[in-house]
């Protein structure tokens, strides 16, 4: 049985894998019919967003095979290379946010109530993505660690016995 934290855990991964799919196919199907003006752009978001996709299934995998106390080898080596580049894809969303949420803040007074409405909307799920995401980065870190102690101290009492 898995306690509360790793259950929650799983929950925002297949959270962060239903939202990042929807991103990747809001993106395509909004720029189906011009592909050259940022083509090269829209194929690095398009790679972020299916990275954060396999970093989220890498988690589901290790938390499935591995926990609480097998020892994950090679998925493990995967997993920290996808935390790494995880981590400078969350920093480059979290900058983005910054700055889109600045800039809002100084064209406010221009908007209408409706305009203010859908505006502060956008924010708030600008502001819980990357809040899901570096839940996720956390906990990732925090799963590693648990269950390389599990299986440490599986072993210990293995050879104890």
């Amino acid at each position: 049985m898995l306690p509360i934290r790793w259950k929650i855990f799983k929950a925002f991964n297949y959270l962060y894998i239903a939202g990042n799919i929807g991103i990747i196919f809001r993106t395509i199907s909004l720029n189906r019919l011009d592909f050259s003006n940022d083509s090269f752009f829209l194929f690095l978001l398009i790679i972020a967003f299916l990275t954060l996709v396999c970093n989220s299934t890498i988690n589901l995998v290790m938390i499935e095979k591995n926990y609480p106390d097998k020892m994950a080898g090679e998925l493990r080596k995967v997993s920290n290379v996808f935390l790494v580049v995880t981590g400078a894809i969350l920093a480059a969303i979290i900058l983005f946010v910054f700055l889109v949420f600045f800039q809002n803040i100084n064209s406010l007074k221009n908007f209408s109530r409706e305009d203010f409405k859908v505006n502060l909307l956008g924010l708030i799920s600008m502001i819980a993505f990357p809040s899901v995401g570096i839940y996720i980065f956390c906990m990732q870190i925090a799963l590693g660690k648990a269950i390389r102690r599990n299986f440490e101290k599986t072993m210990d009492n293995f050879l104890k016995n």
